[in-house]
């Protein structure tokens, strides 16, 4: 590398090359659903990588969403797009674990706490105390949605 000299031709046609093969990037993507909100009405697809896709799951089980408000920053930024995983939701409560949840019509994103009892807390970056409700209680309020597997933001300058 030093001395100039490659061997590997694709390497010498990226490094050589000013421009971007974007069929390559294209055949690098997978389209997931994304939804705009609690309603699960598809509004368009969200391109995510294969290789990330490797390492979330099955993309069947697999949308995308923007997160609404602050209550989970600085780990998730307002109007950032996460990926949630609806298989997630075959093991049960995994604490600590951030989860996407139907609020009305709202999807909004908290971490999920098992308790003694059936007791579930609900709680944010904003909000360590959070609630704590019963699980009827819990099922009344909250629809668990799925896992958050990854997630797409900005810096909030």
């Amino acid at each position: 590398v030093n001395s100039g000299n490659f061997h590997n031709s694709q390497i010498s046609q990226n490094v050589n090359s000013p421009f971007i093969n974007y069929k390559a990037v294209q055949q690098d993507l997978i389209d997931i659903p994304l939804y705009q909100n609690a309603n699960i009405a598809k509004i368009g697809t969200y391109p995510v990588s294969k290789y990330l896709l490797q390492q979330m799951g099955n993309p069947s089980t697999l949308f995308a969403v923007p997160v609404v408000g602050r209550d989970m920053q600085p780990l998730l930024m307002d109007k950032a797009i996460v990926v949630v995983d609806k298989s997630k939701l075959e093991i049960g409560i995994y604490d600590g674990q951030v989860y996407a949840l139907q609020m009305g019509e709202s999807v909004r994103c908290r971490y999920l706490e098992m308790l003694s009892g059936g007791r579930v807390r609900v709680y944010s970056e904003q909000n360590k105390e959070g609630e704590t409700f019963d699980q009827a209680e819990f099922d009344k309020h909250f629809k668990v949605l799925g896992g958050i597997v990854w997630q797409s933001s900005f810096f909030g300058w």
